[in-house]
């Protein structure tokens, strides 16, 4: 019964939070969970393991998500498709 209302906070905030922010959460979680608990929140969350390594390598480096900073380096993301021309 906790892990349904766990999952159901996890596809929540999901919505909610922004790609670098959800990294973080899920790492807290993780860590909150102690041994084991970054593959019970990887579970729970539908996330991998590796997004929850990546949220703790930037928890411990100090890199924090502040508003107004860029999500992906520039140029990430998918390229733009252009139509042949006729």
């Amino acid at each position: 019964m906790e892990e349904i209302k766990l999952q159901q906070q996890y596809d929540t905030l999901y919505g909610i939070f922004n790609e670098k922010q959800w990294r973080i959460y899920v790492a807290l979680e993780a860590r909150t969970f102690g041994p084991g608990g970054q593959n019970k929140v990887a579970r729970l969350a539908r996330v991998s393991r590796t997004t929850i390594r990546k949220g703790i390598r930037e928890l411990d480096g100090g890199d924090m998500y502040r508003q107004g900073d860029r999500i992906r380096k520039t140029g990430g993301g998918r390229k733009s498709h252009k139509k042949p021309q006729q």
